[in-house]
């Protein structure tokens, strides 16, 4: 009555993410499984993409239809999906069982069976301690048939070890001489005793890997080897299992031991060849991908190394291989993945173009990791490629990055990082680097986001849409960038609401689709249908959730929902989401991030009277602010000096809310300059000039007169304002 789809990870071959979980999947029959689902088609599209490497959409996507696969599943009967040797999964693999376990809404029962060092906790954990004695003598009489004496000598050396039990069974029950002290001596001695045509199907297949086809070993021992196979499966050291081709049979090794027992038997100079011959076999059959061939041509390396042979050609193969597997991971945005398999494909190749390029965006990959500091080894590494073999055109890529990475630290101020831009572009078209231009004017757009200047930064964000379309990667990014700009921006609210709906058409991915979608929720507010506003608004906290994106949630959808709930009357409530919102940001991505909201909350709270609340948040901002980050800068501003003017000291109130109206009116952010005329308006009006105060309202209502902000002006209709 249940469903049970078991999936092994690998113990080679690091970067496979998925693979393990693939084959499962297809057992499961995904188009009779979604039949009649909604998004069928986009799901079997998405795990279509997975299987084959073509994968461009963000990672969040992938477990976007894995759950839905699980889910039209388990409408049918309960599923239990069994993921063994665990330890060996990637990172990504483990998110996505934690994205299940939250937000699978069937009857699923995951079990992750793993090894004590698995370095983070899923779920309920279990520990499995040595057998007792009476389970000992059960897995010893399930085996063979032996004498009790002998059974009790087993139980006594195996010390509760099951494998050890069995495999101590199997040799007593084969005739052997007495019984071997180790696991590994039982497992040599097994394996000493088969014929010389079984042992070499064994090792061939322990070449190729725990699980293996029939067709592979045939491969690699020139000839038929099922009866070799029938007689292994039989002895116990390999059982039929699912073959990846459905038309040849698959197999598995009793165990991973087994597996390395028999592997070890082999000469380095076999191996190497076995190697070299397993990534023909791939190429030849098409049934593997970049990740598996090249993890066979590294190992050929290492062996023919080891033996003293050259081997350069073959790690240029390799290295590309896997740097080839490193790029597909990077295009599904899986940074774990892109970091293993970049690193040993740099490992392998000599000073190049390409090696730098790899060096590159194994970088990036690292950064998204929180690794800067091997992030900015890989950048030198790849400045050294770029002077080694003269290409300015990598020393361009590599200026982009830095420039960016120097930005986000504060190492950089913004002139000198649109500077490197403006250098770096030029070279990059010339060179028709589509790649290093998509990354350049993703760059540049964060340029124009720190300091405010919505039109270029949706305009750079367009031009690296086309750019990561064409080099093969998301463009989900650039079009959620796009989406953004409309609200902050000046782009009227009635054209803003007709470019934001083609954006969400456009999107073919959740993540801009919700940014859109929260956007055309907070465009719609400010318009004047606020109850609107807040249902696109929880679609778009839907739509986040769904691919598990917390950092949309946190960073881009908070802000939106606290503008439309302040509008609402439901101040409470906006303050509440931001006082959470920004204690969520400084504990997992760091207090930089939380600047902006702190600022935004600082205001909030003043408009409540919370003086003292309000400017414990604007000093957080004040304090953890990039210099380069405009926004926050004349924010903070806003919010001090209006401290400062309830607080009776105006003259200084006067100094700092002029000082954030002269920032902020070098941006074209429209609802955050008339937010800074209004905050100098309050603190004139406190200083006695009224007259004063009256020119800078006025002026903030006809930024959001230009908006469109019908709600916004309702909200700012105070005695002071006069019609304009």
């Amino acid at each position: 009555r249940t469903r049970v789809l078991v999936a092994r990870c690998l113990a080679h071959g690091a970067g496979v993410t998925f693979l393990p979980l693939l084959g499962a999947l297809r057992r499961a029959e995904p188009e009779r499984a979604l039949a009649g689902e909604q998004d069928a088609a986009l799901v079997l599209h998405r795990l279509a993409a997975l299987a084959d490497g073509a994968q461009t959409a963000p990672l969040g996507e992938s477990y976007w239809a894995v759950r839905r696969l699980l889910e039209a599943l388990g409408r049918h009967q309960p599923v239990l999906l069994v993921l063994d040797d665990i330890h060996w999964a990637e990172p990504a693999l483990v998110d996505l069982i934690d994205y299940l376990a939250d937000r699978v809404d069937a009857p699923l029962l995951v079990i992750c069976l793993a090894r004590p060092e698995l370095d983070r906790p899923l779920g309920e954990p279990i520990g499995l301690g040595p057998l007792g004695e009476e389970e000992a003598r059960a897995i010893v009489a399930g085996t063979a048939v032996v004498a009790e004496e002998t059974c009790e000598r087993i139980v006594e050396l195996a010390e509760g070890n099951a494998l050890y039990a069995e495999q101590l069974a199997s040799f007593a029950a084969d005739g052997g001489d007495g019984l071997p002290p180790t696991l590994e001596a039982v497992l040599a001695g097994r394996l000493g005793r088969l014929d010389a045509a079984e042992r070499s199907v064994l090792q061939r297949a322990a070449v190729v890997g725990r699980e293996f086809s029939l067709g592979a070993v045939a491969a690699l021992a020139d000839n038929e080897v099922a009866p070799e196979l029938l007689s292994l499966s039989r002895a116990g050291f390999v059982h039929p299992a699912a073959a990846a081709d459905p038309g040849d049979d698959g197999y598995t090794f009793h165990h991973v031991l087994l597996r390395d027992a028999a592997y070890a038997t082999l000469t380095k100079a076999d191996r190497a060849d076995l190697h070299e011959r397993a990534a023909a076999w791939i190429d030849r059959e098409g049934t593997g991908d970049d990740a598996i061939a090249g993890y066979h041509l590294e190992n050929a390396v290492r062996y023919r190394r080891e033996l003293g042979e050259n081997a350069d050609e073959l790690a240029v193969l390799a290295g590309e291989r896997l740097g080839e597997a490193g790029m597909r991971a990077w295009r599904s945005g899986d940074a774990g993945a892109t970091v293993a398999l970049l690193g040993r494909a740099v490992s392998l190749l000599p000073a190049s173009n390409r090696r730098g390029e790899l060096q590159l965006e194994r970088g990036l990959a690292l950064r998204l990791r929180d690794r800067a500091g091997e992030a900015d080894e890989a950048w030198a590494a790849a400045q050294q490629d770029a002077e080694t073999v003269r290409s300015s055109r990598l020393r361009a890529r590599v200026a982009c990055e830095r420039a960016q990475s120097a930005l986000l630290a504060g190492d950089l101020p913004l002139d000198g990082a649109a500077r490197a831009l403006a250098e770096a572009l030029p070279k990059l078209r010339a060179a028709g680097d589509v790649r290093g231009l998509a990354r350049a004017e993703l760059i540049l757009s964060n340029v124009h986001w720190f300091a405010c200047r919505y039109g270029d930064f949706a305009a750079a964000a367009a031009r690296a849409e086309q750019y990561y379309v064409a080099s093969g990667f998301s463009p989900a990014l650039p079009l959620a960038i796009q989406a953004e700009a409309l609200y902050y921006g000046a782009v009227p609210v009635g054209e803003a609401l007709g470019i934001c709906a083609e954006i969400q058409e456009r999107s073919r991915d959740r993540s801009p689709c919700a940014t859109a979608t929260a956007v055309l929720g907070a465009l719609r507010a400010v318009e004047g249908g606020i109850e609107d506003g807040q249902l696109l608004l929880t679609h778009a906290r839907s739509l986040y959730e769904e691919i598990g994106n917390e950092l949309g949630v946190l960073t881009t959808w908070s802000p939106l929902f606290v503008e439309v709930e302040a509008l609402a009357g439901n101040r409470d409530v906006a303050k509440a989401h931001f006082r959470e919102t920004i204690d969520r940001l400084r504990s997992t991505h760091g207090v930089a991030h939380a600047t902006t909201q702190a600022a935004l909350l600082a205001d909030l709270l003043l408009d409540g009277g919370e003086i003292d609340e309000a400017d414990t948040y604007a000093r957080l901002a004040e304090n953890e602010a990039l210099s380069s980050d405009v926004l926050v800068q004349f924010l903070w501003r806003t919010a001090r000096a209006r401290v400062l003017g309830r607080a009776g000291n105006t003259a200084e109130a006067e100094e700092i809310a002029r000082d954030a109206v002269r920032i902020a009116s070098l941006t074209d952010g429209v609802r955050d300059r008339a937010r800074a005329h209004f905050a100098l308006a309050e603190v004139l009006h406190l200083g006695g000039k009224s007259g004063d105060a009256r020119v800078e309202v006025n002026m903030g209502r006809r930024l959001l007169r230009q908006k469109g902000a019908t709600a916004l002006l309702e909200r700012h209709r105070t005695p002071l304002a006069t019609q304009s």
